[in-house]
């Protein structure tokens, strides 16, 4: 975010149209959406910490090299710049695949509680980096800012070597997982496209939410504090899944919902009966934190579990470890997709009707995953889930029997 607030008025200065800064800031998720599942492919060979501080590494780099593009000509500033947002991109791939990699394995059964603490640092530092790149940037423009940024980054790769734990032994045999036979498994896309379909409906509002809220003359600078207002009901929701004993599927569900409601509510929508004022489109920002957390929070443990029932000839933590990188490019692919629909719509039909079709998008998928999904109507055991149950009987039993020996 204090990338896409401060780059483009630069690149204007040197004439580069606004087509051609779309093209350097679509590197970012066209790089990250394309190499995560290679990635994840690959992760536990090359082991999970080592894949992190790469990421790190790439993300380092090409933030420092962004502090040159002040100095280069409108030619080099497009080369330079799309390269440094591509390299970004490999880097957010390799971050955030092994960061889900290394929660599905380390933590099998706290996955959705230590997701939930990633997700909310994350959040906060989306919060704070803004801030921060402000004061950098009256300070001493871009150069500073970007350097500060990049130095930073690298100096906190000591630290993460010692706070996170050492990778499991790798595995050495070739990798064969196949992502024809992942997507074969209804429950694994049908969960990846609530994620899609979540994270397009947030960015969706990246492009529009401000020109909606001047409508109520909001400042541009409160704007960007209302930005902020799903993060903290995003970070509530995940202190209350704590207390929902709730199938995960079932909370996708509510999730979207609660997220349509949400698209509803912020327009808001004619037809709500709701009046037009901030207070309405503030309460609508409020609800879409907290459905965009029932959306994206009990995902990768349901694709996980959905793997290890059914893809039982390949190893568990490989699985873990693809199915990583696959959601983290579909975090990526909605990134993408929300602001292209989001320019479209809005010009065409207005901000709140334009949002009332990407709630009934929504809505219509929610009925769709909780048919097909086996969300509402459950589904009979797979044989990897029956091998689990009894596997696990078997495990009970002997416990017993040592307690009574």
């Amino acid at each position: 975010k204090t990338l896409a607030s401060r780059m483009p008025p630069e690149a204007e200065e040197k004439g580069i149209s606004s087509s051609m800064i779309g093209l350097i800031f679509s590197g970012y998720p066209i790089a990250a959406s394309i190499s995560s599942p290679i990635f994840g492919k690959y992760c536990s060979k090359i082991g999970r910490k080592k894949l992190l501080f790469v990421g790190c590494f790439l993300e380092a780099s090409s933030t420092l090299g962004f502090s040159s593009v002040v100095f280069l000509d409108k030619n080099w500033f497009v080369v330079v710049g799309l390269l440094n947002r591509l390299v970004q991109g490999l880097g957010a791939g390799a971050m955030g695949t092994a960061t889900y990699a290394i929660v599905s394995c380390t933590y099998p059964d706290r996955m959705e509680s230590v997701l939930g603490l990633v997700n909310t640092l994350s959040a906060l530092g989306m919060m704070l980096g803004p801030l921060a790149g402000s004061g950098l940037y009256a300070l001493g423009g871009l150069v500073l800012l970007f350097v500060t940024y990049g130095l930073f980054f690298m100096a906190c790769m000591p630290l993460l070597a010692l706070m996170i734990p050492k990778d499991k032994p790798y595995v050495k045999k070739e990798l064969n997982i196949s992502a024809k036979e992942v997507f074969k498994v209804r429950g694994i896309w049908m969960d990846g496209l609530v994620v899609i379909l979540a994270i397009s409906s947030l960015s969706f509002l990246n492009p529009t939410l401000s020109n909606h809220l001047s409508g109520y003359k909001v400042d541009p600078s409160i704007s960007g504090i209302l930005f902020t207002v799903p993060t903290f009901s995003y970070a509530l929701m995940i202190l209350m899944m704590n207390y929902m004993n709730i199938s995960r599927k079932i909370l996708m569900m509510v999730g979207l919902g609660i997220t349509a409601l949400a698209d509803l509510t912020i327009g808001p929508w004619g037809y709500m009966g709701l009046p037009h004022e901030l207070w309405v489109s503030i309460l609508g920002l409020v609800i879409f934190g907290l459905g965009l957390c029932l959306c994206i929070l009990p995902a990768l443990p349901d694709m996980v579990s959905e793997g290890e029932a059914h893809l039982t000839m390949y190893d568990s933590e490989q699985v873990s470890d693809f199915l990583s990188g696959i959601l983290n490019s579909e975090t990526f692919i909605g990134e993408m997709v929300g602001p292209p629909l989001a320019g479209v719509l809005t010009d065409y039909i207005g901000f709140e009707n334009a949002e009332a079709v990407i709630a009934f998008s929504l809505i219509g998928y929610l009925l769709v995953f909780g048919v097909f999904s086996g969300a509402l109507f459950g589904r009979k055991a797979t044989k990897g889930e029956q091998l689990l149950v009894e596997n696990e009987m078997v495990a009970t039993d002997t416990k017993k029997e040592e307690v009574l020996l």
